[in-house]
């Protein structure tokens, strides 16, 4: 299965534009078209998280927090939100989160 194809399933349940209008939902990070190898689920994004998903193969990271949440003005691979974007884009790795979206669907 592909990653949009999963997105797609997610979406019809928790659609993005559920989203509150400061939230950032659905795809972070990645390539909607790659082959899903596995799937790490976690509440944030962060590097030992990404970390594990590299040693499990997965290649799609679905997190209920957002990875980019504001704007991004720069990627500095020595700051944490950085070196994740690099480390999942030299892996392959997407990232997609189900926030405010997901918290509507669990709510009602």
């Amino acid at each position: 299965m592909k990653c949009k194809e999963l997105f797609s399933l997610i979406e019809k349940s928790v659609p993005v534009a559920w989203q509150e209008s400061y939230d950032n939902c659905g795809l972070q990070v990645g390539n909607p078209d790659s082959e899903i190898t596995g799937i790490l689920y976690t509440l944030d994004v962060t590097e030992p998280g990404i970390d594990l998903a590299i040693a499990r193969g997965c290649n799609l990271v679905i997190s209920h927090h957002p990875l980019i949440f504001n704007g991004i003005k720069s990627i500095n691979s020595s700051k944490p939100d950085g070196r994740i974007i690099v480390k999942c884009l030299q892996n392959n790795i997407s990232v997609y989160s189900a926030h405010t979206n997901f918290d509507k669907f669990s709510c009602a």
